[in-house]
């Protein structure tokens, strides 16, 4: 009987240190917080670099892009209006057309400004 005794005697003297036991392991978590925030901070701003790095290296293979794609315009404008023609003359092409959803020929303002007769420009206003 004595040895239970004195086994909870010694609990006892333990449960008052119990405070500055929870107190540590608050401060450990806390650090261990920081850290891992600050671990996390640095990994997002390594992959924001990266992304920026890969917008610029984008930019430049749009803009050949983009650039190729309006050289190449006026070709493929041409070609859409010859098949609306095409399908004008043959009615079995017509349901490919209103597949690919081709119903007009694409509007040309610098043709519909070419053909417009010169001679009927407005007199300058004074």
């Amino acid at each position: 009987m004595n040895d239970l005794e004195t086994k909870s005697s010694t609990a006892v003297v333990n449960t008052g240190d119990a405070p500055g036991c929870v107190r540590c392991q608050l401060n450990i978590l806390l650090v261990g917080l920081m850290v891992l925030s600050a671990t996390f901070a640095i990994f997002l701003w390594r992959q924001v670099h990266y992304a920026r790095q890969d917008v610029q290296g984008l930019k430049q293979t749009a803009a050949y892009m983009f650039q190729a794609f309006n050289q190449e315009k006026p070709g493929m404008d041409a070609f859409v209006a010859r098949l609306v023609e095409f399908g004008r003359t043959h009615t079995n092409f017509v349901p490919i057309l209103q597949k690919y959803q081709i119903t007009t020929a694409p509007a040309a303002p610098a043709a519909a400004a070419a053909v417009a007769p010169a001679g009927n420009k407005p007199a300058p206003k004074k």
